[in-house]
């Protein structure tokens, strides 16, 4: 252990690439188990919001003009 600013720190010279790699991955595995055992469901003003937004993405016109909107191009046209 090296100490830097007064904390210790673990001295990671010695991990090559492959070995640290897998470290990391089995970290993350570990944390995504605990979220998923402690996640509940959510609150009950958060459903609501996202099923407002759901119903405004449905309300809501397009950005994208459809097929009849657009004037076909003619060759010579200059493209906007």
């Amino acid at each position: 252990m090296l100490s830097a600013g007064g904390r210790k720190v673990m001295d990671t010279t010695w991990l090559d690439s492959k070995h640290y790699r897998s470290i990391c991955d089995e970290i993350g595995e570990r944390l995504r188990q605990q979220i998923d055992r402690t996640t509940t469901s959510m609150p009950q003003k958060i459903l609501d919001l996202l099923q407002q937004l759901e119903q405004q993405e449905f309300e809501a016109p397009s950005l994208v003009p459809s097929l009849a909107e657009m004037e076909p191009l003619k060759i010579g046209d200059p493209i906007a």
